[in-house]
């Protein structure tokens, strides 16, 4: 048996529009625009292959290197607690430019008041169950190359890469 990632690709890029903007944490909206889907699957014969893991993300920065960062995720509470640790894989990510590290950093400041009122409002918990809907029912992206990314082209995810989930991470 041969584990490896998904190669289906899909109509979405971004979990996130701008519409979604004012239903969270201006940090959560952001962090949602820097990773993307992912799921590891397991070859069971040439014609078979089965999901092996719960639906995850992918750090769009890091995702071609041997040690690109995935987190998995088992429900919309999971993930709407897992963005934290994402932002914060941002910003130690060797890959991640500047300029979103800056806004990573700019939106921590705010983000424990924004969350708060989003939470007594109900709206960042509708907006996690309508990604967390997008990630367990839709088929995940290839993972773009640096040349494919212009053009919206996905190549095949490096099933190398370390997985890690989000009680594993030590940041």
């Amino acid at each position: 048996e041969r584990h490896g990632a998904s190669s289906q690709a899909s109509n979405f890029l971004c979990l996130v529009t701008e519409e979604d903007k004012c239903s969270t944490s201006d940090l959560s909206f952001f962090t949602l625009m820097q990773v993307q889907p992912y799921s590891l699957f397991q070859t069971t014969t040439k014609e078979h292959t089965k999901e092996v893991a719960f639906p995850g993300l992918v750090c769009r920065h890091c995702v071609l290197n041997s040690n690109g960062r995935k987190f998995f995720t088992t429900s919309a509470g999971h993930l709407g607690e897992l963005l934290v640790t994402i932002a914060n894989h941002m910003t130690v990510c060797k890959d991640c430019p500047d300029d979103v590290k800056l806004q990573i950093n700019k939106f921590s400041s705010t983000h424990r008041a924004q969350i708060q009122f989003h939470l007594f409002s109900g709206s960042h918990k509708r907006l996690m169950n309508r990604v967390w809907n997008q990630l367990s029912t839709k088929k995940t992206p290839k993972t773009p190359s640096n040349d494919q990314r212009k053009t919206n082209e996905y190549a095949k995810v490096d099933p190398s890469k370390p997985l890690v989930t989000a009680r594993e991470e030590k940041l």
